[in-house]
């Protein structure tokens, strides 16, 4: 990873280890470690809340989770690795908010989302994916190379072969939007990290983006998949992220939270075995609080574990019902995403009521 500039962060982690003034914030002699990225997560928002962090110091804090967890503030501090999900939209709140964020914040996050230059570059099979590897160093992929043994890396062909399939389907069969293809591929790459992958912008005008995975998987929750966790893990981010690729590309992501709803609903199409998306229907999801709106409870939109709705709209209506929703999307980009929902199945003859 490149280099960033701690003077800032080690005075931003001291202020929020001994406050602004020397003298200890509320709850500061709450410095157990804490469980898992839920917890932390929980508690950053608990801290917003409070009023001992502001929207920018929320927003490092998770980047820093995700980038740099060693350096986070004792408070902050999880025992052990544990992933996140999706950091998309972490990044898309961060570009919605660059202009307001200070030169400091804007210079650290840029750092961590910088592209991570592998020194190695596999071209998938179909040819339209490009992954820059690295077989040494913290962002390393596994070097077992035995099927077949040509030099480059199982896991990496493995990954190519995966987004190839996404491709297949997301785009050639569902007729999603097609990426743009900037300089004739698309990129992917892998980094250490604590998150199951992202996908960032590369240019607004034109709409491309660029995905990054992790690079093992290893120690991701459980999953279905007959091919092992890792695979599994890894087949999913592919479907998920490229996702976001598709609906950054028709609506530069308008729909807010909304796109992880949908982005988790796509997996069990393209990788109906793997069933990663399980261990999110959690909280808040329709199987354990049915009685809670699609667009209530803390975040107001959709998400992980909301994918059961696209999934029960597919189920009784086919995907068609998903695709006239983002064809809507496009022609209708102020209207809400709930309106957008109504108006497909207005369609059908069914009410969203």
């Amino acid at each position: 990873m490149a280099l960033r500039p701690l003077p800032l962060l080690a005075i931003f982690c001291l202020l929020l280890t001994v406050g602004p003034f020397g003298t200890a914030p509320v709850r500061a002699g709450q410095q157990a470690v804490l469980q898992d990225g839920q917890a932390f997560l929980a508690l950053v928002e608990a801290d917003m809340a409070a009023g001992l962090l502001s929207a920018e110091e929320s927003l490092l804090l998770r980047f820093q989770y995700g980038f740099a967890p060693e350096e986070l503030p004792p408070r902050y501090t999880v025992d052990g690795f544990s992933p996140l999900r999706c950091a998309t939209p972490l990044i898309a709140e961060y570009y919605s908010l660059r202009s307001r964020l200070s030169k400091d914040t804007v210079a650290l996050i840029d750092n961590w989302l910088q592209p991570t230059a592998g020194k190695m570059v596999h071209l998938s099979p179909s040819g339209r994916f490009s992954l820059s590897y690295d077989t040494s160093g913290t962002n390393a992929v596994p070097l077992d190379d035995v099927d077949p043994a040509n030099g480059i890396p199982d896991y990496v062909e493995n990954v190519g072969l995966y987004f190839d399939w996404t491709w297949a389907v997301e785009v050639d069969s569902l007729t999603f939007a097609a990426p743009h293809l900037e300089s004739g591929t698309y990129a992917i790459s892998f980094e250490s990290m604590q998150y199951y992958g992202y996908t960032t912008i590369v240019s607004p005008l034109s709409g491309s983006t660029r995905i990054v995975m992790h690079n093992t998987y290893v120690g991701f929750p459980g999953n279905e998949d007959p091919e092992g966790t890792v695979a599994g893990a890894a087949k999913v981010t592919a479907a998920h992220e490229f996702k976001h690729a598709t609906q950054y590309m028709a609506t530069r992501w308008n729909e807010g939270g909304w796109g992880e709803l949908d982005a988790t609903w796509i997996e069990d199409l393209v990788y109906d075995q793997v069933n990663d998306y399980y261990n999110y229907l959690t909280g808040e999801s329709p199987l354990r609080q049915p009685e809670t709106p699609l667009d209530g409870g803390a975040v107001t939109t959709g998400s992980y574990e909301d994918s059961v709705w696209q999934g029960w709209m597919t189920e009784t209506f086919g995907v068609v019902i998903v695709q006239d929703f983002w064809a809507r999307r496009v022609a209708f980009p102020a209207e809400s995403v709930m309106e957008s929902y109504r108006a497909v199945l207005n369609a059908q003859g069914v009410s969203l009521a």
